[in-house]
């Protein structure tokens, strides 16, 4: 299949050649105009998986602290934990943008829970756990990792 006769993925290529080439503001302008808000994280793990690799991140984590908002924390902590996976502090790293994406986004309660999955890891501070746990319990008293988070605590 010749990737130029489809749009978007003569774009990927673009944005993809864009972050090997450190042009993030660039790449942010194409994804911007071509890439639907919920595609993002499709696409930046599909760049992950190939030769723009742990850029994929660099580019992500560059955007959280650039635009300071919820859904590029939440991007750059998916992409952590896949791209980093097996490095050192790949789990800080994620969890650091969720904690961030959380700070940005209170209301998020998916945010708390994605954040509670880090407490069995002994990764979550304790002043989370408690507020982030009652907060998932909110919105689903079933929720078992705030369930547990709270019986650990």
């Amino acid at each position: 299949m010749n990737l130029s006769a489809n749009p978007v993925d003569s774009t990927t290529q673009q944005i993809s050649q864009l972050i090997l080439e450190y042009k993030f503001n660039e790449a942010e302008k194409l994804i911007k105009a071509n890439i639907k808000e919920d595609a993002v994280l499709k696409l930046l793990e599909r760049l992950a998986k190939g030769k723009v690799g742990l850029l994929a991140y660099t580019f992500a984590a560059h955007l959280s602290e650039k635009l300071q908002n919820s859904f590029w924390h939440r991007i750059s902590a998916s992409l952590a934990s896949k791209s980093l996976e097996g490095k050192a502090h790949s789990q800080n790293t994620s969890l650091y943008h969720i904690l961030k994406a959380v700070e940005l986004n209170p209301q998020d309660w998916e945010l708390k829970e994605k954040a509670l999955s880090f407490y069995s890891e002994n990764l979550l501070p304790e002043r989370y756990v408690k507020p982030f746990a009652e907060a998932v319990l909110r919105q689903d008293p079933t929720n078992q990792l705030a369930l547990g988070a709270v019986e650990m605590d």
